[in-house]
């Protein structure tokens, strides 16, 4: 039977668990929570059956889906993008907001290596689904390429919104293929969507949308979606 499930933050720290079967009917479930706000959640890609969260209390948690709260990181700054590895479980990206992004193990919870932004204040990062070695990052005005096969130090960066950037995201069908957006709640927000193979480093494109909220790709398609004044704006990407 199908079940479908999705997973909240609040800025009081809690963390909530939805669930919803055939019938249609649904259930909420608290599992627990940080001392403040809850700034990214993620499910474990495999099975499904962990969570793990970040926030302003500076800890990284792993939880079941029964609230069970397997394992609590600390961190030195905020948390504010946490990221699981889609064919080793077993690791997870966690980006504070001072700049570095590290990995870290669950089997003993010692961080496994760090990525520094040179200063820059990171909004959100992300790991690529498709080449495991790429990290990428807003931070500032600018997007950030980390390649942990060459060095902790980004390998690319350029300017990516006036406004500033908030939100990145990698494609989970294309390496090389992400997208960033400007800052939210403004009345005209920005997208862009970048391919790493143009050399030329330009965004293959650029979108204005109306109070710009949210982003996320395709599972099997290069297709990018965002939220804006009450709708969802989609984009197919030419490759």
């Amino acid at each position: 039977n199908f079940i479908f499930r999705f997973c909240t933050g609040a800025e009081d720290g809690s963390i909530r668990l939805f669930t919803y079967g055939p019938s249609g009917t649904g259930e909420g479930q608290e599992l627990g929570g940080h001392r403040f706000f809850v700034n990214a959640v993620a499910f474990e890609p495999t099975e499904g059956q962990q969570l793990a969260s970040v926030g302003d209390d500076r800890t990284c948690r792993i939880w079941t889906l029964d609230g069970v709260s397997k394992a609590c990181f600390p961190l030195k700054f905020s948390g504010i993008s946490v990221c699981w590895l889609s064919n080793d479980p077993d690791k997870i990206l966690v980006a504070e907001k001072a700049g570095v992004v590290r990995l870290y193990s669950l089997v003993d919870g010692q961080p496994l290596l760090s990525l520094e932004s040179e200063g820059a204040t990171l909004a959100s990062a992300d790991w690529s689904g498709v080449a495991n070695h790429y990290v990428g990052a807003a931070a500032g005005a600018e997007w950030l390429i980390w390649d942990l096969n060459v060095s902790s130090l980004p390998r690319q960066r350029k300017h990516a919104h006036v406004d500033g950037a908030h939100q990145f995201k990698w494609s989970r069908v294309c390496e090389g293929l992400f997208a960033t957006t400007g800052c939210v709640g403004k009345l005209r927000g920005t997208l862009s969507i970048h391919n790493l193979a143009h050399d030329q480093g330009q965004p293959v494109l650029t979108a204005t949308v109306p109070v710009i909220s949210g982003l996320s790709w395709h599972h099997t398609l290069p297709l990018c979606a965002c939220g804006g004044n009450r709708r969802i704006y989609m984009w197919l990407v030419e490759l």
